[in-house]
C-alpha cells in the first residue's frame, strides 16, 4: 500500500520527511516549498508490512522551524495480509483447480489430507476452512469438534464443496460436520 500525506509549510523551504515504522527509519525524501504557505504532497509508496499492528510515523523537519511539536503524526495501522484458506480434501491434489483458481485471485491457500490433525490454534491462522469432497468418515469426532469451535466461538467460515457425488451430501446430513 502507499501512504501519502499533505505537508504545508509557512515559508520558502526545504524539509526532510522520514517514515518511521516500529520506530525504525523506512524511507526519508527531501520536500520542496518553492513559496511561502504551500503544501506538498509526500507519497511512500510500495510498503510492505508483516500482518498485525504496526506504528506508522511521518516526522518532517526543517532547519528553519521554530516549532517541532506540530512536525509529525503517528498511526496504528492493522495488515491483515492475503486472506488465508485451508483446503482439507480426501485425496493430495484433489482440489488442484480449486486451489489454483484463489491463488490466481490473490489467497493464500494451503491443502492438507484428511489424516492432518486440526487442533484450533492452527484453524484459527485461516480466514476460511473448505472441505473439498470429503466423505461422512472424512473427518474423525476430534476434528469434527475443532471445526464446530472455529465457527461458533471463534467466527471462522467453514465450506463444503462435494463435487457431483450426492453420496457425500447425503452422508453429511445430520453429522457433527454439518451443523
Amino acid at each position: 500500500f502507499d501512504i501519502s500525506v499533505d505537508v504545508s509549510a509557512t515559508a520558502k523551504c526545504e524539509a526532510a520527511a522520514s517514515l518511521f515504522i516500529n520506530d525504525e527509519l523506512y524511507q526519508a525524501m527531501n520536500v520542496y516549498f518553492a513559496a511561502p504557505n504551500q503544501t506538498a504532497n509526500v507519497t511512500f509508496p510500495g510498503i510492505q508490512l508483516q500482518k498485525g499492528n504496526h506504528t506508522v510515523k511521518l516526522l518532517v523537519e526543517t532547519q528553519m522551524d521554530s516549532e517541532l511539536a506540530n512536525n509529525s503524526v503517528s498511526r496504528i495501522v492493522s495488515a491483515i495480509g492475503k486472506p488465508r484458506v485451508l483446503i482439507l480434501e480426501d485425496s493430495q491434489n484433489a482440489s488442484y483447480y480449486l486451489r489454483n483458481a484463489l491463488e490466481n485471485q490473490d489467497f493464500a491457500v494451503e491443502t492438507r489430507t484428511k489424516s492432518a490433525a486440526l487442533p484450533l490454534h492452527i484453524l484459527l491462522d485461516y480466514d476460511c476452512v473448505i472441505l473439498f469432497q470429503l466423505s461422512k468418515t472424512s473427518l474423525n469426532t476430534a476434528q469434527e469438534i475443532q471445526l464446530e469451535k472455529y465457527v461458533r466461538e471463534y467466527g471462522g467460515s467453514v465450506f463444503f464443496i462435494t463435487g457431483t457425488d450426492e453420496a457425500n451430501v447425503a452422508a453429511l446430513h445430520n453429522t457433527l460436520t454439518e451443523q
